[in-house]
């Protein structure tokens, strides 16, 4: 794990803090999947061993995805230490199955931009909805079957989305602070009911007169800002449908374009590593596989027509496989690919294969054409010697060629015989040989 900080001027560490006084910030950020899943057990795992006054969650999240999450807010609600949540910064979203761990939190705070709800869909891979008496069933499983104000409040957000204001006005938000920062120091002198019964009182900030004589709240704890390490960070961004998306469609242009152009390089290994990556993504989320075929034929559409060098009917047909199969890349209506990255590459994709395959098309598949019904018979001449390889000049272009019967000189003329591939057999010109 990481362990970095957040360059906010209220959090600064001093030194004269005791180093046992700590509040450990973690981050439930995108969705909650095994790399999250395994990063929170890690964070309560520190909290259950002492070494913190109070565990803060900063909450930024879709859901659950693939993931049973009440084994881990039943754990988060069972800790020994105060459990404080912060949807933020602004802009964040509480949503799906991140709703329970707010629930289970002592202390609820959002910065005023922030949105929390709905819950359903609670898994974004199972995209199933809950019934109101199943979530108020799984409400009591969190709160308490005693809380039902608590359960009634929470269950208002099922189906329903409130803003940050609402929230506090309808009290499952205790305050708005902008800055986690601010949530710290806001916790100074809070009387916390801990699931045993017993009260807990937080000493997080002492009042300090500045410089210029104005007196303000600073952080009497280190703080700790924990995020996922970095190769489980790596497998926690890929699972999103944006990225799955990119890399899939990134993958097969490369494969395409290296097919085209006869060899196996650079452009190939990236492509198998893209589709790997993607493969692996889309195993986590909820994809419309059907789309996921469309999305590869609209691909073979498209080398239709850059077979035939000839752009029609199939390229139009790609294009619009390519935008179906983008727009309903996964089946979860809140959890889509975002329309830029739509926009980008099947716009990037009409070009890749009106411009550039069609022009490595002609330069591989076109000369052979050519060759059978114009060159053959046609007289050019030897640019080197050719015993045999060389090359010859014939009707204004240069051409790889081999003799067709002995040794050729540099200068001399020369007809074409036939044609192997991309290369021309030719003899002497007889007409000059005979003059």
């Amino acid at each position: 794990m990481n362990v970095v900080g957040t360059g906010e001027a209220p959090l600064r560490f001093l030194a004269q803090v005791e180093e046992t006084k700590r509040i450990d910030v973690v981050e439930i950020d995108g969705p909650i999947d095994v790399a999250q899943r395994d990063f929170l057990e890690d964070a309560f795992a520190r909290a259950e061993s002492g070494e913190i006054e109070a565990l803060v969650f900063r909450v930024n999240s879709l859901g659950a995805l693939g993931v049973d999450v009440m084994p881990l807010v039943q754990r988060a609600r069972d800790l020994p230490v105060p459990v404080i949540s912060w949807v933020g910064p602004a802009g964040a979203r509480a949503r799906g199955a991140s709703l329970l761990f707010l629930a289970a939190s002592d202390v609820v705070t959002a910065t005023p931009k922030a949105v929390l709800g709905p819950f359903n869909p609670g898994d974004l891979k199972e995209n199933e909805d809950l019934s109101p008496s199943e979530f108020e069933a799984l409400l009591q499983e969190v709160l308490g079957t005693k809380d039902t104000e608590g359960v009634q409040a929470w269950s208002a957000l099922l189906e329903d989305k409130m803003t940050a204001k609402s929230a506090h006005a309808a009290g499952l938000v205790s305050s708005l602070p902008p800055i986690v920062g601010q949530v710290i120091v806001g916790l100074d002198e809070q009387e916390i009911v801990m699931q045993d019964g017993s009260v807990r009182v937080l000493d997080t900030a002492q009042v300090v007169t500045g410089e210029d004589g104005q007196v303000g709240l600073e952080p009497t704890v280190i703080t700790r800002f924990y995020r996922i390490s970095y190769v489980p960070n790596f497998f926690h961004k890929i699972n999103t449908p944006t990225f799955a998306y990119v890399m899939f469609m990134l993958g097969l242009a490369a494969v395409v374009f290296e097919f085209y152009a006869a060899s196996i390089g650079l452009a190939g290994i990236m492509g198998a590593a893209c589709l790997l990556i993607s493969f692996v993504a889309m195993g986590a989320l909820p994809v419309n596989w059907w789309a996921v075929v469309l999305l590869a034929l609209s691909l073979l559409l498209f080398s239709i027509d850059v077979q035939v060098v000839n752009l029609g009917i199939f390229t139009m047909a790609g294009t619009v496989a390519a935008i179906v199969g983008s727009l309903f890349f996964t089946s979860v209506g809140i959890y889509q690919v975002r329309w830029w990255a739509i926009f980008l590459v099947v716009g990037g994709m009409v070009l890749f294969y009106t411009v550039v395959m069609t022009t490595i098309a002609r330069t591989r598949f076109a000369t052979p054409v050519i060759g059978r019904g114009n060159l053959v018979g046609l007289a050019g001449e030897a640019q080197t010697d050719i015993a045999s390889e060389g090359l010859v000049s014939v009707d204004g272009a240069v051409w790889k060629a081999r003799s067709h019967r002995g040794r050729i000189g540099q200068g001399e003329r020369v007809t074409v015989r036939l044609i192997d591939g991309i290369v021309l057999e030719v003899d002497r010109d007889l007409a000059v040989a005979g003059d």
